[in-house]
């Protein structure tokens, strides 16, 4: 696996490698940048992968709904995005503090 900074300036692209599973590669040519498996069919929690580290990513809220981001194994949210309503473009945001701190 390659580091994410490794591939900028290149197209990336995810691929599904079995229609079966909830499990998704991040592909740069022929080589795998990250992954990202879903942990159930029916859940929202996801698990991220990269030769950076590894994240966890859910799902939260129905009527704004938003991903959270966290290091694997933390308890506190390190980003997260949600999609705007007006143009439908993804924001995104580091958070400084977890929130409700």
């Amino acid at each position: 696996m390659r580091k994410i900074a490794e591939a900028i300036g290149q197209e990336a692209q995810w691929a599904q490698p079995s229609t079966w599973q909830q499990e998704y590669e991040l592909r740069v040519g022929d080589d795998v940048a990250a992954t990202l498996r879903f942990r159930s069919g029916f859940g929202s929690m996801a698990a991220g992968e990269s030769a950076d580290g590894r994240w966890t990513f859910k799902r939260v809220g129905f009527w704004h709904p938003q991903v959270t981001v966290r290091a694997h194994g933390a308890e506190t949210d390190n980003a997260c995005a949600h999609q705007r309503a007006d143009d439908h473009r993804i924001e995104a945001r580091i958070l400084d503090e977890p929130p409700g701190s």
